[in-house]
C-alpha cells in the first residue's frame, strides 16, 4: 500500500558548526505538520568541533553522513543527495537549510503546499513566439521569507537576484516585513533555505561539486531557468538566519572564480562579446577591491583557474551541455537581471557614484541588443 504521507528529506551540509546546530535542530519535531514523513540528513563534513558527536547525542534520529575530507557546501548537498536516490527514492521534494539557521515551525507546510499547487512542468517560451495564450512555467523551486536572527521582524533576503555580471544578491535586506507580502516571482531561490522538486533534481543534478561554496545556489537557478522553470518566493513560511555579511570576504576566491564560472557556461558567445567592455571593466574593479581587502592573491588564483587546461576543458564540457539543454533565449534570460550592485558589503562611494551608473547605463543599452 503506498504511504499516504508526502516524503520530503531536508539536507544539512555543516562544518564545525556545533554552536548552530541545537538552535537550528531544536524544533525539527515542528518543521512540518503530520501530513508530511520527514527525512533529515546531515553531512558533517570533517568537523573538530564535536559535531558528529553532538548529532549522535541529541539528535539521533537524524541521518549522519561523515566524509573524511570538507567537501564544501556544493559536494557536501550533492553526497546526501546521492544517499537520497540509493535509500530514499520514495522521496518527492528536497529542503536545503543552512545549520546557522533557525526554522519557524511548519515552515515546510506552505512551501510544499504552493509546489503542489503550481504545475511541475517547464513551459518552452521563446521570444519570438506569438502572444498566444499558454500554461505557466512550472516553479522548480521556491523559499521562505529569510529573516535576519537578530531582528525577526527584518528581512535577510525575500527571493535573490541575478546582476548581468554574475553577481548573486540578496533582496530587501534590513527592511521591515511588510504586511501585504504575498508569494511572488524571485531570480532563484537561496541555498540558505528552499525546497525544489526531487524528479527535477533526478534529471538535471544539484549542484556543481567544483564550485565548493559560494553561488551553487544561483548555479541551479540559473539552469532550471534555462530549463524553463521559473523559482518563487512564499512568505507565510519563515526561517530566521545567522546572517554576517562580511563573511563571504574570507572566501573571495570561491565568489570571484564561480561568478566568472557561471558567465563562461550559461551566456551565448554573442552575449559575452557584446557583455566584454563591463566585464573587464568589472575585473579592475575587483583588482582594486582585492588589493584594498588584501586579497589579491584570492584574485590571482581566481584568474589562474581558467588558466588550467584540464579546468578549461571541462568547462567546455558544462557549457555544452547546458547550451544543448537550454530552452530560453538570452533575451529571456536576462530580462530580470539587475544592473545594480546592492549588497550589504557594497555600500561605498565608488559603487554607488560610479561603478553602479556606469553598468546600469551599459546594461540599459546592451538588454536592447539582445535579440538571441
Amino acid at each position: 500500500m503506498p504511504d499516504p504521507l508526502t516524503q520530503v528529506a531536508v539536507i544539512i551540509v555543516a562544518h564545525n558548526s556545533r554552536e548552530d546546530l541545537p538552535d537550528c535542530l531544536a524544533g525539527m519535531d515542528r518543521w512540518a505538520s503530520n501530513k508530511i514523513k520527514l527525512h533529515t540528513i546531515i553531512v558533517d563534513c570533517a568537523s573538530t568541533d564535536g559535531s558528529p558527536d553532538l548529532i549522535r547525542q541529541q539528535f539521533p534520529d537524524i541521518q549522519l553522513l561523515e566524509p573524511k575530507e570538507n567537501l564544501g557546501f556544493a559536494a557536501g548537498n550533492n553526497l546526501a543527495w546521492e544517499h537520497i536516490q540509493q535509500q530514499l527514492p520514495q522521496i518527492k521534494y528536497v529542503a536545503l537549510l543552512n545549520p546557522d539557521t533557525v526554522p519557524q515551525p511548519n515552515w515546510l507546510d506552505p512551501l510544499i503546499d504552493h509546489l503542489e499547487s503550481t504545475p511541475p512542468e517547464a513551459h518552452v517560451l521563446r521570444t519570438w513566439d506569438p502572444p498566444t495564450p499558454h500554461t505557466a512555467p512550472g516553479i522548480a523551486t521556491c523559499q521562505p521569507l529569510i529573516t535576519l536572527h537578530d531582528q525577526p521582524d527584518h528581512i535577510n533576503t525575500a527571493g535573490n537576484q541575478s546582476h548581468y555580471l554574475g553577481f548573486g544578491l540578496i533582496t530587501q535586506y534590513n527592511q521591515p516585513i511588510p504586511d501585504d507580502l504575498t508569494p511572488k516571482l524571485i531570480g532563484y531561490s537561496s541555498g540558505a533555505a528552499m525546497l525544489v522538486r526531487a524528479d527535477l533534481l533526478t534529471k538535471h543534478g544539484l549542484f556543481q561539486s567544483e564550485m565548493f561554496l559560494y553561488c551553487e545556489d544561483t548555479d541551479l537557478g540559473w539552469k532550471l531557468t534555462q530549463l524553463g522553470y521559473q523559482h518563487q518566493l512564499v512568505p507565510a513560511s519563515r526561517v530566521a538566519h545567522k546572517f554576517n555579511p562580511a563573511a563571504s570576504l574570507k572566501h573571495y576566491y570561491y565568489l570571484e572564480r564561480n561568478r566568472l564560472w557561471l558567465l563562461l557556461i550559461y551566456y551565448k558567445r554573442r552575449t559575452l562579446l557584446l557583455l566584454l567592455p563591463p566585464i573587464l571593466l568589472m575585473e579592475a574593479g575587483q583588482l582594486l577591491f582585492a588589493l584594498k581587502h588584501r586579497r589579491l592573491s584570492d584574485k590571482i588564483r581566481a584568474w589562474a583557474y581558467f588558466l588550467n587546461r584540464n579546468n578549461l576543458k571541462h568547462i567546455r564540457q558544462q557549457r555544452r551541455t547546458a547550451q544543448q539543454n537550454r530552452t530560453i533565449t538570452d533575451k529571456d534570460f536576462t530580462k530580470h537581471f539587475t544592473a545594480t550592485l546592492d549588497h550589504p558589503t557594497l555600500k561605498g562611494p565608488m559603487v554607488r557614484f560610479i561603478a553602479n551608473p556606469i553598468l546600469a547605463a551599459y546594461w540599459s543599452l546592451a538588454r536592447r541588443l539582445i535579440f538571441w
